[in-house]
Parts: structure tokens; C-alpha cells; sequence
């Protein structure tokens, strides 16, 4: 693939040098001669990722800590300063198979394709092919199942950051990731269904294999999952239900309205119930404040749409 496009491949990473190492030792692997790499870093000790970065010259090293808890910030700036025609995202904890990027770029095979992504096999998860891929669906439910292999290219609805790609003009139109997905993520979520509302496909290539080693979490990052921990709590209420209504709308079905306003306020009432304390009444407030927050962003999107970009005054509040 001698004559292919420039294609820019972005690495957000966080105090992990170890597996950072490990990451880029594997993108100087690629087959495909047309590569840049950003490393957009947000650690707080900055120098250990200083020092590494001299081992490759050839990389762009960035310096961002002021939304280590928002990779799709990162993720734009990375995107702001890079040349390539194709962008592709990648995590600092995966390892891409030595022909990630061909298998990405033969994925684009016509102008209607936005993204192309592929599988992310954690070790220790095994799916059936037939399992569904990156799907949202009527009822609200969110499908991920990035590990399966259903043995041809699929049409999805998003595809998993920690292995994807998307065109540079389409990124562009749609705003990239939009700056208020922080705290539980979702934000590729909410980029593959802007990418189709505007008209066009994301295709899930099985053949793009990366390695996710699922490293632990730097110091200052916090481990708890949405479950005990409030504000990643709010964050995945406030994200999932906005997405919800954006782009499904309001539907007047038992299970959408279920997933949509009440299983993760009714899940941590009943924990509160059954073992009060502060952080029980703190997670079951998270989620209701997350939720009503969920619907006032649909609401503002559909008067004013905003993408993308860096967090303005209140976006994060």
C-alpha cells in the first residue's frame, strides 16, 4: 500500500510510561509506511514521559493536564495537530497487530465510509461471532462486544476508541468528540452516531486486531467504578441519557423509559435502603442529578447544537 494516505495515529496516555513503551515499540511495527504518531499526554509526572519520548523522535509529544479525566479533548487536540488524511485512536495500554493501520485503511472502501474501526481483545474475554458489535439499541441498551470476531466487515453504530480510525473531513464536519462526554466516557458513543447522522457508515473491520492489556490506573485517577464512586456515577447518567434522547428521541416504551430515567436511580435507592450511609445517599442523588442533567443537554442540543472542542465555563458542571 505504497500510494495510501497519511494516516495520524493519536495515543492520550496518563503516568503509564511502561505500557506507553509498549505501545509505541508496536505502532514501529506497522506495515504501513504512511504514519504519524501524537502522543498527548496529560501525566502528572510529566518528565518520566519527557524522558521516554526521546527514545522516539519520530513521535509528536504533547502536553495537556488540564482534562485528564476527558480523553476526548485529548483526543481533539491530538487531532488539531496532525497531518493525516485518516485518524486513528489509540489507547496507551493497547498493542496493535503489525497490520492494524493496512487493515484500517482498506476498510475506507468508498467515500460513504466515515470510520473504520476493529477488534479490541481483552485478555480473559471470550465472545461467540455472532454477538452483536457496537450497536445502541430501540430499547436504550448500549452494545459493545468489541472482542467478537462475526468473520466479515459489519455496519455499526460506533466504534470503541482504544481501536478506530475516521476520516479527517468527516471528524471536521462533526465537530470530533464532543467536550462534555467526560468523567464514564461514551464519548465514542456519541461521535459514531453523529458520523451517521450525517450521512454516512462506520464499518467494523475484524481483521484490525489491537491487544488491550488493561493496565491499572495511574496515582491521582481514580479506580472506583460508576457503582461507588459519585461523579462517575453522574457522569454516566448525565452522558447515557443524553444520548439516549438525542438520538433515539423520547419513545413511549416501558423498557426505553426504564433504562433511560430510572434503573440506575431505582438500582441506588435500593442500595441506600438496604445499607444507609453518606456515600449510598451520595450515589443515589449522582444518579438523579446525572439524569436530569442528561435531559436539559438534549434539550440545549436540539435548540442549539455544539460539538466537540474544549469544555466551556459550565460544559463539565
Amino acid at each position: 500500500m505504497s500510494d495510501g494516505p497519511l494516516v495520524s495515529v493519536i495515543v492520550p496516555t496518563i503516568d503509564r510510561p511502561t505500557v506507553l513503551r509498549q505501545c509505541l515499540d508496536h505502532l514501529r511495527r506497522q506495515d504501513y509506511p504512511h504514519l504519524e504518531t501524537i502522543v498527548v499526554d496529560s501525566s502528572f509526572d510529566r518528565e518520566t514521559t519527557k524522558s521516554l519520548m526521546t527514545r522516539y523522535p519520530e513521535v509528536k509529544y504533547l502536553y495537556e493536564d488540564r482534562f485528564r479525566d476527558n480523553p476526548g479533548v485529548l483526543r481533539n487536540l491530538g487531532a488539531t495537530a496532525s497531518r493525516g488524511k485518516i485518524l486513528a485512536f489509540l489507547d496507551d495500554d493497547c498493542l496493535a497487530a503489525p497490520d492494524w493501520i493496512s487493515c484500517l485503511v482498506r476498510g475506507y472502501v468508498d467515500e460513504s465510509v466515515g470510520g473504520v474501526g476493529g477488534r479490541l481483545i481483552t485478555e480473559g474475554v471470550k465472545l461467540p461471532p455472532e454477538a452483536d458489535v457496537g450497536r445502541l439499541l430501540l430499547n436504550g441498551t448500549v452494545v459493545a462486544n468489541f472482542e467478537a470476531d462475526p468473520g466479515q466487515r459489519i455496519m455499526v453504530d460506533y466504534l470503541t476508541a482504544g481501536n478506530m480510525s475516521i476520516c479527517r473531513n468527516v471528524f471536521s464536519l462533526v465537530g470530533g468528540f464532543d467536550a462534555r462526554m467526560d468523567g464514564m466516557g461514551y464519548e465514542e458513543l456519541d461521535l459514531g452516531m453523529r458520523v451517521k447522522r450525517a450521512g454516512y457508515t462506520l464499518v467494523f473491520e475484524p481483521r484490525a486486531v489491537v491487544v488491550h492489556q488493561a493496565a491499572p490506573r495511574p496515582r491521582g485517577v481514580s479506580t472506583r467504578t460508576g457503582y461507588t464512586d459519585p461523579h462517575k456515577l453522574y457522569c454516566h447518567c448525565r452522558n447515557l441519557t443524553y444520548i439516549r434522547l438525542t438520538y433515539l428521541g423520547l419513545r413511549w416504551h416501558p423498557e426505553y423509559l426504564w433504562n433511560t430515567f430510572l434503573v440506575q436511580p431505582r438500582i441506588t435507592l435500593a442500595m441506600a435502603m438496604k445499607r444507609p450511609s453518606r456515600r449510598s445517599l451520595a450515589l443515589f442523588f449522582s444518579a438523579v442529578r446525572g439524569t436530569v442533567k442528561g435531559i436539559s443537554y438534549a434539550m440545549q442540543t436540539r435548540k442549539h447544537p455544539v460539538h466537540g472542542g474544549q469544555p466551556r465555563g459550565s460544559d463539565l458542571a
